[in-house]
């Protein structure tokens, strides 16, 4: 860029009003030019230079440590996956755990975090068997590796040795355990079968950068198959009812992944009696696609019900369109939202109005074509009716439970008092809690529904209150595949 302030000044007026003109600035400038730097410039440059050097070597050595520590989390997660795969298909086969340091027999020798062992023998024993150890670090490592050891036809020699981690902290603990009732023998004091064992779980600690000082933590959870209320063919232990789960043909967030279970055998006077019965419940099995199969008990106690299609009832309507009624199930205005459920989907209160009514669903498990625990998927209650001035609908389950949204700018739209975008955190209470209360502050046309999922769950409870003069409903289903997206 061409440079041309000298030429707007006249003169300079240096000491006492003495003027150098333009020529002379000029002829001082090239003269000067040829004396090379004073002592105080080398003097400043000599300070500066080292300041600039520092801060820029300490803003690169900043990033390179976020960079690491990047690298070193998406590493370890990488691996916490990678363990996941096979550690979860290793504890769904297991007819017997232990978590002896150093059992007899274990797969090969070392350090034991976990052992399992299935497919009995004819002979007495179990044909496969396989123990994760931790093995120290060496060869100039500071983390210690964990080593999946893999034993075949009832030898306690390794066939296979893989390193499933190279990350692993020094003072890994082993696997903890739970059953229901307690386990006897312990794991922890030798081999335990796995028919009432819950879970094992694994929580790893992994160093997430050089000074390991904010170790990557994960847990890994699993369920031995044999543990499962299920038979080796996949079916329930006592065979009551079957019954499918449906997809609504339109409408909805979760149109293609969420499917409702249909309540029409409930409709029997046999089944009336077993769901209602004191003290009991009706075990029912859900066929699901893939050949999966849901199952549960359920019981229903309180005000008097029935079972009814989506929606529980409509208001207004010309033709399939809708101006009002229960919202999940009907096509307001033209806007379906899960419409066209097969079946009778809904557990409903009948008059007389008010009273309460409870759904308890408990023993909720999910298994695969071969009777093995399934993983990945979310149970979903609804409200499917209109929750109106003095009605609620209570959710509670043994797991968190989170509101599954009408739509991705809508949580429940009008319903609990709410308004879009937002809900009402006075009427709608307990979100990210086991137990979801939606009250009805006022009545309306309702432009949305109260629903809510847990993840993997074993119990949900639905309490319906009708308040002095009013009905509720509910409905449950299957979210596949983590289908909520959180």
């Amino acid at each position: 860029m061409k440079t041309n302030w000298p030429l707007r000044v006249t003169s300079l007026r240096w000491g006492r009003g003495r003027a150098y003109s333009k020529s002379k600035c000029r002829d001082d400038r090239s003269k000067s030019s040829d004396r090379g730097f004073t002592l105080v410039e080398l003097l400043i440059v000599i300070t500066i230079v080292p300041l600039i050097i520092g801060s820029l070597a300490a803003g690169l050595m900043a990033v390179f440590s976020i960079q690491s520590n990047v690298s070193n989390r998406l590493s370890n997660s990488g691996e916490a996956q990678a363990i996941l795969s096979v550690y979860t298909n290793d504890v769904q086969s297991a007819l017997q755990v232990d978590t002896q340091s150093s059992s007899g027999p274990q797969c090969g020798t070392g350090n034991q975090l976990l052992g399992l062992q299935w497919d009995l023998s004819s002979g007495g024993g179990y044909l496969t068997k396989v123990s994760y150890v931790l093995v120290p670090p060496s060869g100039g490592a500071t983390a210690s590796s964990l080593v999946r050891l893999y034993c075949t036809g009832g030898s306690n020699i390794p066939t296979q040795t893989t390193a499933v981690s190279y990350n692993f902290s020094n003072s890994q603990g082993p696997a903890t355990v739970t059953c229901s009732p307690a386990c006897a023998p312990l794991p922890t004091l030798g081999w335990t079968s796995t028919s009432n064992v819950d879970t094992v779980a694994f929580s790893i600690s992994q160093p997430e950068g050089p000074n390991n000082v904010t170790p990557y933590v994960n847990t890994l959870v699993a369920s031995p198959a044999a543990s499962a209320s299920v038979t080796s063919t996949g079916g329930p232990i006592t065979g009551t009812t079957t019954t499918s789960c449906n997809f609504a043909t339109t409408g909805g967030t979760y149109v293609s992944t969420l499917c409702f279970v249909d309540f029409s055998s409930l409709a029997t006077a046999a089944n009336a009696a077993a769901v209602t019965a004191p003290r009991s419940c009706l075990e029912m099995s859900v066929s699901l696609p893939q050949n999966f199969v849901m199952f549960f008990c359920v019981h229903i106690s309180g005000h008097v019900w029935g079972v009814s299609s989506l929606p529980t009832w409509e208001n207004s309507c010309t033709g399939n369109i809708c101006s009002g009624g229960a919202f999940l199930g009907n096509n307001v205005g033209g806007a379906p939202f899960y419409f066209g459920v097969p079946g009778d989907p809904a557990i409903y209160m009948l008059p007389p109005n008010g009273g309460i009514t409870t759904i308890t669903v408990t023993g909720i498990t999910v298994v695969n074509s071969q009777g093995i625990n399934a993983t990945g998927w979310e149970f979903v209650a609804a409200d499917a009716e209109t929750t109106d001035q003095n009605e609620s609908i209570t959710f509670q389950s043994d797991q968190t439970l989170n509101l599954l949204p009408n739509s991705p700018t809508s949580p429940v739209g009008n319903a609990c008092g709410s308004t879009p975008p937002t809900y009402s955190s006075q009427y709608l209470t307990g979100i990210g809690t086991p137990t979801v209360e939606c009250y009805g502050p006022v009545s309306s046309n309702k432009t949305g529904t109260t629903m809510v999922w847990a993840a993997t769950p074993q119990s949900m409870t639905v309490t319906l209150n009708g308040g002095a003069g009013g009905l509720e409903g509910t409905t449950f289903g299957l979210l596949l595949s983590g289908g909520s997206g959180t």
